[in-house]
């Protein structure tokens, strides 16, 4: 809710809109969160800003979006709040880190709300790598997992294989807006249908080391640090929110793992 503002002599007029500020300030700070940025870095960065802006705020984080208050800090009786959903999560440090100087930029150059939301715009709609590009490098990963965990070279090559074509299978269920963890699921299960056939037919000499290592890709380490920085810094309700975020996921990882080896066969536990 919105106050009227009050004409008083000894009272400095912001020269900065504040339902203006408050819009720029939730889609940075819904955007820092779903990159991956944890509640205590969106405070900083957004807290920056208003402060250069000439305003205070109160910030609550959830893991589907924020909600913001924002105070005149000439005139605390001129405040507004708004909560904003956060886009669909996926991480990308590069820019939680361009946000973070962007933030800077505007400390120092004192820079609009107006300029701060295009540079922002053009942050968000920067391109992004190509699917297939990032399974190459997903499997890459794992299969150089798979050797550090005395996997030999076949072995590798089947953990390359199965991350490869987990990682494209989950990129065609957010394609097209599945539950994430329906995505999830059906990408443990790939990858483990992939590699548990090589292993079905004794072609590993290390079974275990290649079936493991293929899915941990899967893995939600961002989020797991975000509880315990969350939790660190007094962000509880976010720090919750991940914690079941994660639970979900591991538990859709290893639903996707038993049915997979329930299928062919194969027991490992």
């Amino acid at each position: 809710m919105e106050a009227t503002p009050q004409n008083t002599s000894n009272k400095k007029v912001n020269c900065y809109s504040i339902s203006k500020v408050i819009d720029v300030l939730l889609y940075a700070g819904a955007y820092l969160l779903a990159r991956g940025a944890h509640s205590g870095r969106v405070m900083r960065n957004l807290e920056r800003m208003a402060s250069t802006w000439g305003y205070d705020i109160h910030l609550n984080s959830f893991f589907r979006g924020i909600a913001l208050t924002v105070i005149d800090k000439n005139d605390r009786e001129i405040a507004i709040s708004r909560y904003l959903e956060a886009p669909p999560p996926a991480v990308q440090f590069s820019s939680i880190t361009k946000i973070s100087h962007l933030s800077w930029e505007i400390y120092e150059d004192k820079r609009s709300p107006a300029e701060a939301q295009k540079k922002i715009a053009e942050i968000a709609n920067e391109p992004k790598p190509k699917k297939f590009w990032v399974a190459v490098a997903v499997g890459f990963s794992c299969a150089g997992l798979c050797l550090f965990s005395n996997g030999d070279f076949i072995n590798a090559v089947t953990a390359f294989l199965g991350a490869f074509a987990g990682y494209l299978a989950k990129s065609v269920m957010d394609r097209h807006k599945y539950n994430p963890f329906i995505g999830i699921f059906i990408a443990a299960l790939t990858t483990t249908l992939i590699t548990g056939l090589f292993a079905r037919f004794n072609l590993l000499s290390n079974q275990e080391a290649a079936i493991a290592t293929a899915v941990l890709y899967l893995i939600p380490g961002v989020p797991l640090i975000n509880v315990v920085i969350d939790m660190i810094e007094g962000y509880f309700n976010s720090a919750l929110n991940r914690m079941l975020f994660a639970f979900l996921t591991i538990l859709s990882i290893s639903a996707g793992i038993w049915t997979s080896l329930t299928l062919l066969g194969l027991s490992y536990f």
